[in-house]
């Protein structure tokens, strides 16, 4: 395994070489060898990627990473889902202004309206929900 894991933490002189470098995948067809024991996928990635700056993809031990410029090396589940809290966080605090304009027009005052904690009008069918960390 040893061995493995510095091959693998070598590769960084051999990517540098490359200039337009998008993927790397690397496939094993025992699933009970070593490379399934390798470092962190996230740490070579991170190293790899340290060396060529290209890289946007890594498919390493049946896990795939895509660079993110706002999050990182992380898996298109992580991504979607990072995106999806962004995009109901943003929806939330327009919504919490679009009420604060209503109740301006509507001349009413404190509904205790938070992005942070969601948003309910009264009165209506509907609430949107919204948790930020």
């Amino acid at each position: 395994m040893n061995v493995l894991q510095d091959i693998l933490s070598g590769l960084p002189p051999i990517l540098a070489q490359f200039s337009n470098l998008k993927s790397l995948t690397l496939f094993s067809k025992n699933k009970y060898d070593a490379l399934r024991a390798a470092l962190s996928a996230r740490t070579l990635a991170t190293a790899w990627h340290a060396a060529c700056l290209s890289l946007e993809s890594v498919t390493l031990v049946g896990t795939t990473l895509v660079h993110n410029r706002s999050y990182g090396w992380v898996t298109l589940r992580e991504l979607a889902e990072l995106r999806t809290a962004q995009s109901l966080q943003h929806r939330a605090g327009e919504l919490c202004k679009r009420e604060v304009v209503l109740d301006a027009i509507d001349g009413r005052q404190g509904h205790g309206l938070s992005p942070e904690l969601g948003v309910d009008r009264e009165g209506s069918a509907s609430s949107v929900v919204a948790i930020t960390a």
